[in-house]
Order: structure tokens, then sequence, then C-alpha cells
């Protein structure tokens, strides 16, 4: 079985097929993310809050893969002899006026997941004093221009190191070499042998034939897929082009900060007990601490923002770089020190990921794409049923609402 794609969909599937199949598995993709990957954008902030305003069918799904996550960072971890920076302590989100804590708050707590979330509230606040601190450093939750954020305590979120989680899955993953065999290249294009068999074209001449395919190859999967159905179905790949493929950009900033330790962020909680905070989200900007001292700022936003004293428009990541500053201080204010990366994510009409084979193929195709921002909470759940349908050739153990055949392929 070929498993095309080394994102947190391909290597956590390869390794469920390890241990849940006597498959033979060959691992395709770069050694290193391709540019435009939604791998090297990924900050591991997984997040409750969010999922109140995904799409309803979907949220016990992703409230469960939010759950299972900590379990599989553990076993992840343990398997590969590589730990994972993890930080379960929360995370906090900011606010600079009432009025944007309000809408924090609703945003975060509908009153339909109250009795999900239980109350949690909290206020953060800082000073140019603040313990632990050099005078001249501003804590993260400092504002430089109003003095103090608001804001909300969401313990049930936490922060990992996706890259450091990557890293142990390719590393427990070469323990098994006499089952799983990595190919450090990039699938051009797929088609169908007559013998049954489905080649998987590398640039040049270069070629492999595998008896089973799993698509895991996020954004790069309808091209990838239009080889073989187009071949079967016409030019316009089918019933498939209804799935309403579309490419979400996100950008992640890396900054190197000083190292102080493997997250410096603090609060100050409802009770007044100071806790320790592993990001800071506001709106749809994040911040988050690596244990090296790399600050990562992320965003998916498409819109500008306006910087309220300069009355500006911004691009996100000019708006990313503002956040950065409110809560970081004048010591990230240079646009020389962030490194920029992006990118895209791929999202179906209905914003749920395809999962399952494609009919008209026996057990030959099958796909585990489309994760949009839900891979780091679906993925590994979700592997875990793929793996089990792959041995077993039934799909049942998949949600339909996920199923290839909702598309009518």
């Amino acid at each position: 079985m070929a498993v095309v794609g080394r994102g947190i969909a391909g290597l956590s599937l390869a390794r469920e097929l390890l241990f849940q199949t006597k498959k033979s598995i060959v691992l395709i993709g770069p050694e290193k993310a391709l540019p435009g990957s939604a791998t090297i954008v990924a900050q591991g902030v997984s997040a409750v809050k969010g999922l109140v305003l995904g799409k309803e069918p979907l949220f016990a799904a992703k409230l469960a893969g939010h759950r299972f996550l900590k379990k599989w960072l553990a076993e992840v971890s343990r398997e590969s002899g590589l730990g994972v920076s993890f930080d379960g302590a929360g995370v906090g989100e900011i606010s600079t006026t009432m009025e944007d804590l309000q809408w924090n708050m609703t945003r975060a707590y509908h009153r339909r997941f109250q009795g999900i979330f239980g109350a949690v509230s909290g206020t953060f606040s800082g000073s140019e004093s603040w313990p632990g601190s050099a005078s001249s450093e501003r804590p993260l939750g400092a504002d430089p221009y109003r003095g103090h954020h608001q804001g909300v305590l969401h313990p049930e979120d936490f922060w990992f190191d996706p890259e450091e989680a990557l890293c142990a899955l390719e590393n427990l993953l070469s323990k098994a070499p006499h089952q799983v065999t990595s190919v450090f290249r990039t699938a051009a294009a797929l088609s169908l042998e007559d013998s049954g068999l489905v080649q998987i074209r590398f640039d040049g001449e270069e070629a492999i034939n595998a008896r089973q395919v799993v698509l895991a190859a996020g954004h790069q999967t309808p091209s990838l897929l239009a080889g073989i159905l187009g071949s079967s179905q016409g030019s316009d790949f089918g019933p498939l082009k209804t799935a309403g493929w579309s490419e979400v950009g996100g950008e992640t900033l890396t900054f190197q900060a000083p190292k102080s330790g493997p997250l410096a962020f603090s609060a100050v909680s409802f009770y007044g007990t100071s806790l320790g905070v592993s990001s800071f989200v506001r709106r749809t900007h994040s911040l988050s601490r690596k244990k090296n001292g790399c600050l990562i700022a992320g965003s998916t936003a498409q819109k500008t923002l306006e910087k309220s004293f300069a009355k500006k428009p911004l691009s996100p990541v000019e708006s990313m770089a503002y956040e950065v500053e409110m809560m970081a201080g004048h010591q990230a204010t240079d646009p020389a020190a962030w490194q920029s990366r992006f990118g895209l994510r791929l999202r179906t009409k209905d914003r749920a990921p395809v999962c399952g084979r494609l009919s008209g193929f026996a057990d030959r195709i099958w796909v585990f794409s489309g994760f949009y921002k839900n891979g780091l909470q679906l993925a590994p759940l979700m592997a875990a049923d793929l793996a089990q349908a792959i041995a077993s050739n039934d799909e049942t153990v998949i949600s339909k609402q996920c199923r290839a055949s909702r598309f009518g392929v």
C-alpha cells in the first residue's frame, strides 16, 4: 500500500496501518515539507472554543478528536522515544476593550454548550515589572498602548509542537523497515495499469506501482485524482467536482525570541490564581511559544483589519505583526526579525474531510484529505477508523458525512 503525503494525515495513517495490518507500506513525500503545504504553517493550537464555530454535524467529531489528542501525543512520544512538546495549561483569548471581551465570551461559550465547558473566565494583566522578567521586556499580555488586556481563559485548550509530532511519527515508522519503506519524492501523477495496479509517477521517468494507494496529499489531492477520475469519468473528473474543492491560505510568522523556558505566558485567573498559559488568541490570530524560545504567530484571515490608532488597513501578515507587537512589545516589532511561511489548506464544499475509498476501483484508491483547519483534531482520530476500513475493505466504520460517496464517487 502506498500512502502519498507526509503531513499529519499521511503519517498518522501510516502508523495505524503499521499497527492494524500486515501490509507493506510505502510512504511517499518529500523529506521536507513543500512550500505551500499546510504542514509548515500548523501551529498546534487545539481549541475547543474554535470548534463551537464549526458546522454542527462535525462538532462531536472535532470535540472527540481534541480530547483524543492528549492520549495520542503521549503514545507517539513513547513509541518513538522522542518527546513532543506539549502544554495543557490552557489558552488565553486577548481582548483590548470590554466590548471585545464580551464578543469573545459570546463566541466561545454559546448557551447550548455551557454544559460541556462549564464556567471558565479570567483576567489577563501585565506591567513593566512583570515577575521574572527584565524591566525592558514587556510580557505577553501587556498592551503597550492601552495598559492592560482583559481576556478569557480556556483551560481545555492546549498547544503542542506539530513539527516535533511529525518527527516523532517519522522516527517510529523508521523502526519498522521490514514493513515501512520511505520514498522521499513528490508524486506528480497517478494512473491505472492494465494489471490492476496503480502507477505513481514522479518528475521525470521514474515510477512505482502499488496494489492500493491512499491520497493524503492535502491540497495536491484533487490534481492527483484528476488523472484517475478523468480517465474513467470525463476530463472534469466527474462527480467529485461537486465536492467544491477550494484552497484556503494560511500564514505563519516565526520570531526567534530569547529563550526563557518552554512557555513564558502567564495569566491571572478569575479566582486570582497565577496560571501558565500555552497560547494567546485574538480573533483570527494566535501566538504561541516553543520551548526553544521561538514565537509563532499565525492566521487564516482573508480580510484586512484596521489599526485603530493609525486608521490604516492592514494585510493579514501586517495585522499579525501588530498583534505580536501589542502582546510581546517593541522587542518583536522589527519586520526583518520575522520569517513568513505560507501554506494552503484543502477545503470541500461542506467543510468535512474526504475519508474512504473511491467506488468503481475496488479497494485500490482511497482518499484521506480535505481536513481544512481540523487536521490536528481529526486526522489522528480518523486514521484508526480508516486503517480498520482498509484492513477489512469495509467502510461502515467511517462516518457517512466523510465518505467520498457523498459526492457521488
